[in-house]
């Protein structure tokens, strides 16, 4: 049985950064009677890459990765696949799968079988269903029947059947993640912005204790769920032994949710003297100062913090459960021991007002980050507390998945163009809380990662809010030892 895995990568990164979920997926595989198993990455390969690997693997199971941002490109690639290679069962999986899975099935043909939630066991027993009841690799068509093979046993499976949409049982979580094997990185680690070392991303858990109103991670991956430090920091050797790697991105929402256990992670990484540069994302109410000491000196050179906003009242309304004492806090100690700080902010949550901005901007001040990113309006993902918000205000509803658009912004309170200005100021407090020059290459720094279309709607609102400021700031600062 040929099993061929897909992704439509992020298309967001100048990194390269391999999909975890279909790495962890191709290695279960592999490591479970399923050699001829195959995977190619849109991000790589684009459309014509995807379509070669197609008509030349001739795969049995064709499986795609389906999250929000990317759905459309999910189901072109199964339709493609369905075009080309009829018999083959074309398999969803990922975030948006599960939570849409009646919706997608209902709507697009192309799709025979979605897995919910964690996929390696779940696809691993689909594989062998497929591969008992099928009579013969040729056959014209596929779909599931009962008796021999059928996918009804199979937990955390949707698919059709005589015309309706079956849901099985759901699927309990993995209980031990160091009984997974390392995920296969397939054949790519790209350079980091680490002087060019060869990086690889690590996950050390699955869920988040958190309930930011915005997220879908909870309820996809349940309550945190942790790799032991031990298991960790073997993969993390084997990356630099076995593959050359010098720089690692633990891809975890919240790294130190479990403080013990990231300082146990950084302290084995030091007693095995790994010589290794990382980064990672946390949150400011799981830090500490000699935590962050631990973690520097075991070779972590950048924290990324989820903010969202410097308002009390609008960190309530998230659901953030982190106070704006705890982030001035966190973020004094990440620069004291020299890390660079990364801040991610959030506007136009719910309830989001020109005071809530203001409040923003004067953390900002304080905190003086290093690098930032700023999105220009909430998303509304499936299954969230703003979408149900939302959508309970008629604002939106799931047909709004069967459209051709982007994820829908939430702009109830206030139209896209303020939302952006808003965004411009506050990006503009970020970079000046630097200095105008550091803010100008940051401003370019952003404009070769964005899409052109996204760019000028982007670069008018900058001009239009930060032109005449930033102008002021310039002729009153050194800017490569020339005054202006």
């Amino acid at each position: 049985m040929r099993i061929l895995l897909l992704s439509p990568g992020t298309g967001q990164s100048l990194e390269y950064q391999p999909s975890l979920g279909l790495a962890y997926i191709l290695a279960y595989l592999k490591a479970n009677g399923c050699p001829d198993t195959h995977f190619a990455d849109h991000d790589l390969v684009g459309m014509r890459g995807i379509r070669k690997a197609l008509k030349r693997l001739r795969p049995d199971i064709v499986g795609i990765n389906c999250v929000t941002h990317s759905r459309h490109l999910s189901l072109e690639m199964a339709r493609l696949a369905k075009d080309l290679l009829p018999a083959a069962v074309t398999v969803l999986g990922g975030i948006h799968a599960t939570f849409l899975d009646r919706q997608i099935l209902e709507h697009y043909p192309q799709v025979d079988v979605i897995v919910r939630g964690e996929g390696e066991q779940t696809m691993l027993e689909l594989v062998r269903a497929i591969e008992a009841g099928r009579p013969h690799r040729a056959a014209p068509t596929w779909s599931p029947q009962p008796g021999r093979g059928d996918l009804g046993a199979i937990q955390g499976l949707s698919f059709r059947r005589d015309g309706q949409v079956v849901q099985t049982l759901p699927r309990a979580k993995w209980a031990s993640l160091d009984e997974l094997p390392f995920p296969e990185y397939i054949e790519s680690y790209s350079p980091s912005e680490c002087g060019g070392r060869k990086a690889a991303s690590v996950i050390t858990s699955r869920g988040c204790r958190g309930a930011c109103n915005y997220c879908s991670v909870p309820k996809y991956w349940g309550k945190p769920r942790f790799r032991s430090a031990a298991n960790v920091v073997d993969e993390v050797q084997w990356l630099v032994r076995e593959h050359g790697v010098g720089y690692i991105r633990f891809m975890d929402d919240t790294f130190s949710i479990d403080m013990d256990r990231a300082a146990a992670i950084c302290q084995d990484i030091l007693d095995r003297g790994l010589d290794i540069q990382w980064r990672c994302a946390t949150r400011a109410d799981c830090v500490s100062r000699d935590l962050l000491d631990l973690m520097k000196r075991s070779g972590c050179i950048r924290v990324a913090y989820g903010i969202e906003s410097g308002s009390p009242r609008m960190l309530e309304t998230i659901h953030k459960q982190v106070t704006v004492e705890q982030v001035d806090q966190a973020c004094r100690w990440t620069k004291e021991l020299g890390l660079v700080l990364r801040t991610c902010f959030m506007v136009g949550n719910i309830g989001e007002t020109r005071e809530s901005i203001e409040e923003t901007k004067a953390l900002i001040r304080r905190i003086k980050p290093d690098e930032y990113s700023v999105s220009a309006a909430l998303h509304l993902f499936p299954e969230t507390t703003v979408y149900r918000y939302a959508e309970q205000r008629g604002f939106v509803d799931e047909s709004v998945w069967l459209t051709g658009e982007p994820v829908r912004e939430y702009t109830l309170e206030h139209p896209l163009s303020r939302l952006t200005d808003w965004q411009m100021e506050i990006m503009r407090e970020c970079g000046l809380s630097h200095g105008a020059w550091h803010y100008l290459k940051h401003v370019l720094a952003v404009a070769v990662r964005v899409p052109p279309r996204v760019l000028l709607r982007s670069g008018y609102h900058f001009l239009g809010v930060n032109a005449a400021s930033l102008l002021r700031r310039l002729r009153g600062s050194h800017c490569g030892g020339i005054r202006l």
